[in-house]
């Protein structure tokens, strides 16, 4: 799957990780949800490998199911 891949943790996952606690609602969401089949299922709205890297579907799908 195409998409930003990137080891090293950025400010706004640094920030997330210090904003919830760790019985916060989306952790426990987050422990109970396999994502690994939403992940294939996403994986075909990237077939381009051309221009700069997007985020993965998986991560703009949690933003649309998070809200």
């Amino acid at each position: 799957m195409l998409g930003k891949r990137e080891p090293q943790p950025s400010f706004s996952d640094l920030e997330r990780e210090q904003r919830l606690s760790p019985g916060h609602f989306w952790r426990q969401i987050e422990t109970k949800i396999n994502w690994q089949p939403f992940a294939a299922l996403l994986q075909e709205l990237y077939p381009s490998r051309r221009g700069r890297p997007s985020y993965p579907a998986l991560v703009l799908f949690k933003a649309l199911s998070y809200g």
